[in-house]
């Protein structure tokens, strides 16, 4: 959007690249969202709602994900080396050449 100014909005994220490293996102609603390539490492995601998110190329190394809400989340070529599964709700994620060594999946 370019206003009558000629100043131009900054675009919005689509969390392509985007680093928030350890951040406490616990119970967030992150539904639908797009965040390929986003860095999430070691971040608190317990009970958040990823259901249909794209996390594709993304790093969630230690990521707490415990009793979270993955539906349908693509996590292709994700990085969740050491990640925390505990208790979430996987049903249709996909996880087509994701690393999940270490990964607690229960």
């Amino acid at each position: 959007f370019q206003a009558e100014d000629g100043i131009r909005d900054q675009p919005r994220s689509r969390g392509l690249g985007d680093v928030y490293k350890r951040q406490n996102l616990s119970r967030a609603n992150l539904k639908s969202a797009v965040l390929s390539q986003a860095s999430l490492v070691g971040s608190n995601l317990e009970q958040a709602d990823l259901s249909l998110t794209v996390l594709r190329n993304a790093s969630l190394n230690n990521a707490n994900l415990t009793n979270s809400i993955l539906v349908r989340t693509n996590f292709r070529n994700a990085n969740l080396k050491d990640a925390d599964l505990d208790g979430a709700d996987l049903t249709g994620a996909i996880f087509d050449n994701a690393i999940l060594e270490g990964t607690i999946i229960y």
